[in-house]
């Protein structure tokens, strides 16, 4: 796997992508042929050909636990769940009735939670919030009555943001997010083509960006439906080179964070 990246480097320049699938991670572009992540294949295909115009029945995508995020700095200075939470949310809200705030074990809730009775938080619910630490991940549900608007269109009151803690400077790798999903689903395919779609599960896979830019901590908490291929997204994961920027709290000082790989399908 000791490879030089130059195709990739190459293909990325100037080129201007869609997300895939990945959200909460700082983009980086590459345009130079060194620290790249391999010559995988000389050929004239794209990123936009291999991303934007083939849909795949294999997703691998990378970033923080739940789409929903907000930073620690905000979650330990908040007095009401409206510091953090989307506004998407605050604006279905014409009053609150109950606020819950839950810790979660990965996606599952934990019997750590407490209640408010309205956006504004409790004592108990704040020292929740204190305990939290980079890359936890909690649910708030909150029931309300909704705005007008709201109430025409809907015919449920109560919202359910899994939500993420990032640092005020997320970690990224140095190569760029579609270098890195390009590596992913090429050193994947020759194993993952010889499944159907409906025989995915939806697999993750962990990982800890250190505070020296190192990858460790791996760990596979979901099969991807097949050992097999749980076993190469690992071993990929160990032999990727290049490098990865450290994330960083809001004084500028290195702190981990940890990131996830889900593979297969798209679910919890």
């Amino acid at each position: 796997m000791k490879k030089k990246i130059a195709f990739i480097g190459l293909a990325i320049v100037g080129l201007s992508l869609t997300a895939f699938g990945i959200s909460n991670i700082k983009k980086e572009n590459s345009n130079s042929k060194k620290d790249t992540i391999g010559k995988l294949e000389e050929t004239s295909k794209s990123l936009d050909d291999l991303f934007e115009k083939k849909e795949y029945d294999f997703h691998i995508s990378v970033g923080t636990r739940f789409t929903n995020v907000a930073t620690l700095e905000d979650i330990q200075n908040a007095n009401s769940i409206e510091d953090f939470i989307p506004q998407e949310q605050i604006d279905q809200v014409s009053k609150y009735t109950s606020v819950k705030i839950t810790l979660l074990d990965d996606y599952k809730e934990t019997d750590i939670f407490a209640i408010g009775k309205d956006d504004i938080l409790t004592a108990d619910q704040k020292k929740i919030l204190q305990s939290l630490d980079y890359s936890s991940n909690f649910l708030v549900r909150g029931d309300f009555v909704g705005t007008k608007e709201f109430q025409r269109n809907h015919n449920y009151s109560y919202f359910t943001p899994f939500m993420t803690v990032i640092p005020h400077t997320e970690g990224y790798y140095e190569q760029g997010m579609d270098a890195l999903l390009y590596y992913l689903r090429a050193k994947s395919e020759e194993i993952s083509s010889q499944y159907q779609k409906e025989d995915f599960k939806s697999g993750k896979l962990y990982f800890t960006i250190s505070k020296e830019g190192k990858i460790s901590n791996i760990n596979l908490t979901s099969t991807g439906g097949f050992t097999e291929l749980d076993n190469k997204m690992v071993e990929i994961l160990n032999n990727l080179e290049g490098k990865w920027i450290p994330a960083k709290n809001a004084k500028g000082e290195t702190v981990e964070q940890t990131l996830v790989i889900a593979f297969g399908v798209i679910g919890c």
